[in-house]
């Protein structure tokens, strides 16, 4: 089957894909994603972006600031809950969802709709940035938007598009650097392109580039005042980190993020292209020019980070992105007359994929909300859940003290963030004070942006409730110097639902005495 074959509009043939089901998927996710909001507890990255809110600033060493600008609006309309904190990345969703919407129409014509945007619903990645709050929900949305830009600016030659692309290409690089691989994309297209080469003597795509920097002007204030930290911390520090291939680990991710029939049906279609290129008549070439788009905004973020891979270890998320270009192009393959064989099995097994994916985010998050009758948590689910309940009995250990203290997580920010979090809805509560949480720079260990927002020589001759996950983070031979006493390590077993999760350490230090520096 080619893709465009009958062209947009085309009729939709009786496959698996049946009219009635092309709506379910996309609300069902919406249902499930907004009733367990307010429930599921924080995860540690959210509570850090929570924190960016509560110390709002131009930029951040780990990322831009757009995630944690989203954060104090919806807090401030919502609250400081879950569902405040989280809310923002369903708006992002549904926003990403327009566009998706709108390519889609595009690209695929109206009987692909349901399909692009069930897949856009429903697919791990999109699922996932459209339930927890982090800069992957700002950027999808941002993405999804300037591929539609400049899919109008370069396919259908729309002047004005290319300002709308570095509108929403300025707010994606609030959100992460990585949108920067379309702008980079789309020049190679007007290379490639011998149509889209006229672009470089017109004013537009050079006007939408500045409005792109303009926006992106914080972010350059800020590491101008902090010599450049997130730029290192982006750029050269991952550079330097450990020397390994992790390309298996890289693809792995994909097939995580998107699934195996994800996987399948993008490498179905690219070798149906492959195999059948179109004929060079003059009614096809806008034919050839849209697989042009589609290749070349999939495969060059996607290539930059395999290749990135050849030396090291990738995120879990980075090649979430790149597959938003393909949606209108997978639900074509499912939807259009003609459908072969592979066609029609591949909208069986969409089917099959999505309404499995959709009961396990379901079973999921009912577990981790309310548990599940007769079984119990393992001590892995420490990291998701728990952290009210080390909350409150680290905040009633602090309240007991005859002096004020310090809370200080022991990791690199995932103690810190959720106590910060956790504590702050306790002190509302129960209408006492916050008590200060900071992280592990203290002793001169990394602890991201908490180093930004507490001193350490702002702290000297406090005592320090030091929380840890593990018993040898809290080792006197380390911790000695610091202090002019050690208390000694004690547990804390952690709770949900009435049911035990893990164990925490802490341990006091008096008289804190900061690192030279």
């Amino acid at each position: 089957m080619r893709w465009g074959s009958g062209g947009p509009g085309t009729a939709v043939k009786e496959t698996a894909f049946r009219p009635l089901l092309y709506p379910t998927f996309p609300a069902a996710a919406l249902v499930i994603r907004l009733f367990y909001l307010p429930f599921l507890e924080l995860i540690p990255e959210e509570a850090y972006y929570w924190q960016y809110a509560q110390n709002l600033a131009w930029s951040y060493l780990d990322h831009p600031p757009l995630v944690g600008w989203l954060i104090y609006l919806s807090t401030r309309i919502f609250g400081v809950n879950e569902f405040g904190v989280r809310i923002g990345a369903s708006i992002c969703w549904l926003v990403g969802a327009l566009f998706v919407y709108k390519l889609t129409l595009k690209m695929s014509g109206r009987d692909a709709l349901w399909i692009a945007l069930g897949l856009y619903a429903v697919l791990p990645y999109f699922f996932g940035a459209s339930f927890f709050i982090s800069p992957d929900a700002p950027l999808m949305a941002c993405w999804a938007a300037v591929l539609y830009y400049f899919y109008r600016a370069l396919i259908e030659k729309q002047s004005l598009a290319f300002l709308a692309a570095g509108l929403f290409g300025g707010l994606g690089m609030l959100s992460k650097y990585t949108i920067l691989f379309l702008a980079l994309a789309a020049l190679v297209y007007m290379v490639l392109d011998r149509e889209s080469r006229r672009w470089f003597k017109r004013s537009a795509p050079y006007a939408g580039a500045l409005l792109a920097v303009l926006l992106f002007t914080p972010v350059l204030l800020w590491n101008a005042e902090h010599n450049w930290a997130s730029f290192a911390f982006q750029g050269a520090r991952r550079l330097q980190s450990s020397l390994r291939c992790s390309l298996h680990l890289y693809l792995l991710n994909a097939v995580y993020l998107v699934t195996p029939i994800g996987v399948l049906a993008a490498g179905w279609l690219f070798w149906l292209w492959r195999r059948a290129p179109l004929p060079a008549r003059p009614e096809e070439k806008e034919e050839k020019r849209r697989r042009l788009f589609v290749l070349l905004f999939f495969w060059l973020p996607f290539g930059v980070f395999a290749l990135y891979s050849l030396r090291h270890v990738p995120k879990l998320n980075w090649a979430g992105p790149s597959f938003l270009v393909l949606l209108p192009a997978l639900a074509f393959q499912v939807a259009a007359v003609p459908a072969g064989r592979m066609e029609k099995w591949l909208g069986r097994l969409w089917v099959a994929t999505l309404g499995i994916l959709l009961f396990l985010y379901l079973i999921t998050f009912h577990y981790a909300s309310f548990g599940l009758p007769g079984i119990g948590y393992s001590p892995r689910m420490q990291r998701f859940i728990g952290w009210r309940s080390l909350a409150e009995q680290v905040y009633d250990l602090a309240l007991r003290l005859p002096e004020a203290s310090v809370i200080v997580g022991m990791d690199k920010h995932n103690i810190a963030s959720e106590l910060a979090f956790y504590i702050q809805i306790l002190a509302l509560k129960r209408g006492r004070q916050t008590e200060l949480v900071s992280g592990r720079h203290l002793f001169g260990r990394e602890s991201l942006m908490h180093k930004y927002w507490t001193s350490s020589k702002a702290l000297q001759g406090k005592t320090l409730i030091m929380v840890a996950r593990k018993e040898t983070d809290l080792e006197t031979q380390s911790l000695a110097g610091f202090f002019a006493r050690l208390g000694p390590l004690k547990r804390i077993e952690t709770t949900h639902n009435f049911k035990a999760v893990g164990t925490f350490f802490y341990r006091l230090g008096y008289v804190y005495r900061p690192p030279v520096s």
